[in-house]
């Protein structure tokens, strides 16, 4: 058993118990074990724990049994790599029976797989057992592994990078749809349970995989694996009211953008950014932006935390960053203050030059206006306090790289786009945030600046009201910068 031995050696942080109970499965059953449920070796493993020191409450959590498995997982690994994939689909894959008693007999040279349940001494262990063999299911991929029992189970630096989020933050948006479900029919018991769901559409959010990815990942057909993500993506939506908020304490907020660049009054960036998608059936001359590309176009607001607090996205390639905003339900109140966005007339949005100067809205002097340092200054505060939310476009396309490949159709973009949207304010409310690799403008279509812009657009004269605010800010700024 030169295999084995070698196994032996590479794995001496086992239980000496547990090495030569798992070489003693895997010679009398020819291997059989290789293609058992990792969870159910795990779950092994975890009884044998239980049952040597049934006195123990540290062992009474399901930490033991997170210990046990990772053990298991990384011996069952390599020792599964020894089998040949010929060899693999000869083996049969076999049933639990409830009602065994321990290991069970071999007759005629047939393998059983043990049952885990049979030898827990203890209801509470059995109740436990039971709990995370609904987690996760029996479901494996190719390889027989139940690679959703291994995520849940890595170390928390591993799983961050694996799935493209935090743990902490994966629990925390599996509790929000939970409880967002709560008074939605009963769903029927074979169906997938939601923790996989998830794990499925977030790895294809935050990564370039397709579908065939996913379906080798978790051994779901493709088929399935489009069907649960797209099932997944409505129900991250339902969460747009409670992840998506317009700021409650505007005078908080003011001070946070205050802290960017000395500008005051401000309680919103907005900005745009155009997204590729496929060429739709029908107008194709509305979405192919001035770059000769399909895009739509997402309109959003961000605080100084870089979170959204408003979204609106499905705009055609050919709209203007103006239009988009001018077809809103904020846009038509930014002319009319106060309002419910803005309770006071101090209170205004930052916007580039692709937007015109409006009472709640500051937009910078254009080139011919420029007369005064003091105006050159104003320019420069205010640009600086616009770029969050073009920082805040980089950060998220860096996390859900699906955004850079949205090669669906445009219905469909629009409820990926929205979830990844929601994603990403759920990540900051968990201290998630994105540290990884920068996506550059080569890979996706950079922000809208220069992209929709119409030369030919007729210049709009701003109103006497929003010249004058404009003005009072700026001296206000002059006055504070020279004599503050």
């Amino acid at each position: 058993l030169p295999r084995f031995t070698e196994l032996l050696a590479a794995h001496k942080q086992l239980n000496s118990l547990c090495l030569i109970s798992s070489v003693d499965i895997i010679i009398k059953r020819k291997l059989i074990v290789l293609r058992m449920d990792l969870l159910s070796v795990g779950e092994k493993f975890a009884c044998m724990a239980f049952s040597m020191l049934n006195s123990s409450d540290e062992l009474q959590s399901l930490q033991a049994v997170t210990q046990q498995f990772s053990s298991v997982q990384s011996f069952a690994n390599i020792a599964t790599k020894q089998v040949k994939k010929r060899r693999m689909l000869k083996v049969k894959r076999l049933g639990r029976n409830p009602g065994s008693e321990g290991r069970q007999s071999q007759d005629d040279g047939a393998s059983h797989t043990w049952n885990p349940l049979a030898s827990a001494r203890n209801q509470e262990t059995r109740n436990l057992i039971k709990s995370v063999s609904r987690r996760f299911g029996p479901r494996r991929n190719v390889r027989g592994y139940n690679y959703a029992a291994q995520l849940c189970f890595m170390k928390d630096a591993v799983f961050a990078v694996r799935v493209g989020v935090s743990r902490k933050t994966f629990e925390d948006l599996l509790t929000r749809i939970d409880e967002a479900q709560k008074n939605t029919p009963l769903r029927r018991s074979h169906e997938i349970s939601l923790r996989i769901r998830l794990l499925m559409t977030i790895i294809y959010l935050t990564s370039k995989k397709v579908y065939r990815d996913i379906h080798d990942l978790f051994g779901y057909s493709e088929a399935a694996v489009c069907r649960l993500v797209y099932k997944t993506i409505n129900e991250i939506n339902t969460l747009s009211s409670n992840a998506i908020k317009w700021p409650s304490d505007l005078e908080a907020t003011c001070s946070e953008f205050f802290k960017i660049s000395a500008f005051p009054g401000v309680i919103g960036s907005i900005d745009a950014i155009h997204l590729v998608a496929r060429a739709p059936e029908k107008l194709h001359d509305e979405y192919r932006n001035p770059r000769g590309k399909y895009t739509i176009i997402l309109l959003a607001i961000c605080d100084a935390n870089k979170k959204f607090s408003f979204v609106s996205v499905g705009y055609p390639g050919t709209f203007t960053d103006q239009k988009c905003l001018d077809s809103t339900d904020l846009g038509i109140h930014l002319d009319h203050i106060p309002n419910d966005y803005f309770p006071l007339k101090k209170y205004h949005l930052v916007a580039n030059d692709n937007f015109n100067l409006r009472e709640g809205l500051m937009a910078p002097y254009k080139a011919h206006e420029i007369m005064c340092e003091n105006q050159v200054e104003f320019n420069k505060r205010l640009l600086k306090t616009q770029a969050i939310t073009s920082n805040t476009f980089i950060d998220m396309k860096s996390r859900f790289q699906t955004l850079t490949k949205l090669d669906m159709n445009i219905e469909r973009v629009v409820e990926f786009t929205t979830a990844c949207c929601i994603l990403h304010n759920v990540c900051l409310d968990n201290g998630d945030t994105w540290s990884g690799p920068v996506v550059t403008e080569d890979e996706s279509m950079s922000h809208s600046s220069g992209v929709n812009s119409d030369p030919a657009q007729e210049y709009v004269i701003p109103t006497t009201a929003a010249a004058a605010k404009r003005d009072i800010i700026r001296d206000q700024m002059y006055l504070g910068l020279h004599y503050g």
